[in-house]
């Protein structure tokens, strides 16, 4: 096991191009360039007594295709049996 720590001042890392902390388990902590990606296969929990998210207000977004013709005999037995989706029966 390795502590870090300082009682009095800071402890700092630095590093030109990524700092990289990670664990056996496949979570992680990435600092490169001017972002910041934490990634989990688990849960991520955040606590703070204040806390503001604030970045883009837009992005791009790429929707799914619909396709041009619907089959309407579907669409009713799709709704009928209260489902949001549909496939089109060949």
């Amino acid at each position: 096991d390795i502590t870090i720590g300082s009682a009095q001042t800071a402890v700092e890392y630095a590093a030109p191009k990524r700092i990289r902390i990670a664990t056996a388990a496949g979570a992680s902590i990435v600092l490169e360039g001017g972002n910041i990606t934490v990634t989990a296969p688990g849960r991520i929990d955040v606590k703070t007594g204040n806390k503001q998210f604030a970045g883009p207000d837009q992005l791009p977004y790429p929707f799914p295709q619909f396709p041009q013709s619907v089959c309407v005999s579907c669409a009713v037995e799709a709704a009928a049996g209260g489902s949001a989706m549909t496939v089109k029966n060949a």
